[in-house]
């Protein structure tokens, strides 16, 4: 998935709507989040603000936020010893980059969907 793509997708998964404004000169689409309208530019930036997917992830039920855990240490390649995380493992996952989470994040919640 390309930069864009998941970009919007999450915006998508967080409520954000298409829409499209008409100018005098074009159609201009965009994603809309209650009453404002922002080009899609103007979206929280899901992959590189950690800020901006923990308000994503705020919208995790437990169920799936349990599912984006794993994923998560999967995506950091965290193998568990004799069933006891170390620290350097809890390091590494909440070390996951705002892309990661983005990416776990559109997993969990299209597969609910």
């Amino acid at each position: 998935m390309t930069d864009d793509q998941l970009l919007t997708k999450v915006a998508e998964l967080c409520g954000w709507k298409h829409s499209t404004v008409t100018t005098d000169a074009c159609n201009i689409p965009v994603l809309i989040h209650g009453k404002e309208e922002y080009v899609n530019w103007y979206l929280p930036d899901y992959l590189t603000d950690l800020d901006a997917m923990a308000q994503a992830e705020n919208r995790l039920t437990d169920k799936q936020y349990r599912k984006y855990s794993g994923i998560l240490f999967d995506a950091a390649k965290i193998v568990g010893r004799t069933g006891r995380w170390f620290a350097d493992d809890i390091r590494k996952y909440l070390s996951a980059t705002a892309r990661q989470r983005a990416e776990a994040f559109v997993q969990v919640m299209e597969a609910e969907q």
